[in-house]
């Protein structure tokens, strides 16, 4: 599985067919801006994902350096988003 999706003979399986049992978890979750302290684990994060740089349709992007927001769960990082922003248009990169 990579990037939150496995394949099989019908294509792309979101969350390797666990979603169902992702969506009944309880447990409570956060979201705030990253933080400098965030930056290494995104980088890794992005590297054991995706490799880096992220190529998006604007250009080559290194996500580490973008702003965006983390989820947390149980003090835990799960999630992140990253963007950018031009004059003409919001990009989420991750």
């Amino acid at each position: 599985m990579k990037g939150g999706y496995s394949v099989d003979e019908g294509g792309a399986v979101p969350y390797g067919g666990r979603l169902p049992e992702l969506m009944l978890h309880n447990g409570a979750m956060n979201v705030r801006p990253l933080e400098e302290g965030d930056r290494s684990w995104l980088g890794r994060l992005v590297m054991q994902e995706w490799g880096i740089p992220v190529v998006s349709v604007s250009g080559v992007h290194d996500p580490s350096n973008l702003p965006g927001f983390v989820a947390l769960e149980d003090d835990r990082r799960v999630g992140v988003v990253t963007y950018r922003i031009t004059d003409e248009e919001c990009e989420v990169v991750t």
